[in-house]
């Protein structure tokens, strides 16, 4: 019998250090259960925080976005602002001014190229002469007709008479939207001044033919010239268009207008050379 009690008692000794153990362990994994879900809370707090934008920020993007929108609107409008200032009083074009197109979607907007990396050079070394009053004179440069003969524009100022030169190509809406006016103002002025609608031909996106096709089509009189070799996109170096030149008698450019020009525009611009 006191065996017997003696192996109960160690067991039940056993069986109390276990049941101890047990909560032991019970009270370490808890612990560590709450360390892992702190330090989880802790990680997911930093990852959320980085894409969490605070109202102050949220203002600050939005008045971001609105500015680069407000520039590029602006940039897209800019031949508006200049059509406006030129009707206001116009504005001289010396032959080396950027001309920005007017209405015309960024893909539409493309420049008046060369067509290769010898033209480009080129550019750089166009010069225009300037006199003692500070006038320019119109950069010469030599042309193609419509018969296929090549003409200089030094010739038609010899002629005596006021020019004006627009610079166009049949892919440009903002060239064909302004175009009858000009048809309209050159049946009318059309002895009095001379109407040099010059095509920025390149040989691949303009042609000749492509040109020539438009004008036909649309039933255009004035007289339409090919800037076959480029040297007018040189000398003036177009970067993009439509431009309208305006140069009195004597050859000087007076004034010009950058972008699409209504009638009136034209009119007064052509006031200001007769």
């Amino acid at each position: 019998m006191i065996y017997e009690s003696t192996v109960i008692l160690s067991e039940a000794k056993n069986f109390n250090g276990g049941n101890h153990m047990t909560q032991k362990m019970k009270l370490i994994v808890g612990i560590a259960v709450f360390v892992a879900v702190i330090a989880g809370a802790g990680i997911a707090y930093n990852i959320l925080s980085k894409n969490i934008v605070p109202e102050n920020s949220i203002a600050a993007k939005a008045d971001e976005i609105e500015e680069v929108a407000e520039v590029e609107a602006e940039e897209v409008d800019s031949s508006d602002d200049v059509a406006t200032d030129v009707r206001d009083g116009f504005h001289a074009i010396p032959h080396h001014s950027e001309a920005s197109s007017d209405n015309m979607t960024t893909d539409e907007a493309e420049t008046a190229e060369s067509g290769d990396d010898t033209a480009e050079e080129k550019t750089t070394e166009s010069t225009a002469e300037t006199d003692d009053n500070n006038q320019t004179l119109a950069p010469d440069f030599t042309m193609q007709d419509q018969e296929g003969s090549m003409v200089k524009l030094s010739e038609m100022i010899d002629n005596g008479k006021p020019i004006v030169m627009n610079f166009w190509a049949s892919w440009c809406p903002p060239c064909k939207n302004e175009m009858p006016d000009f048809e309209k103002v050159y049946q009318e002025l059309g002895e009095e001044v001379q109407f040099v609608m010059v095509d920025l031909t390149d040989g691949r996106r303009e042609t000749v033919e492509i040109g020539s096709q438009y004008i036909e089509e649309q039933g255009f009189t004035f007289p339409v010239f090919f800037d076959v070799n480029q040297e007018g996109a040189i000398n003036y170096r177009m970067h993009s268009i439509p431009v309208t030149i305006f140069i009195n008698k004597d050859g000087y450019m007076v004034t010009g207008a950058q972008g699409a020009i209504d009638e009136e525009t034209l009119r007064r611009g052509i006031e200001l050379i007769r």
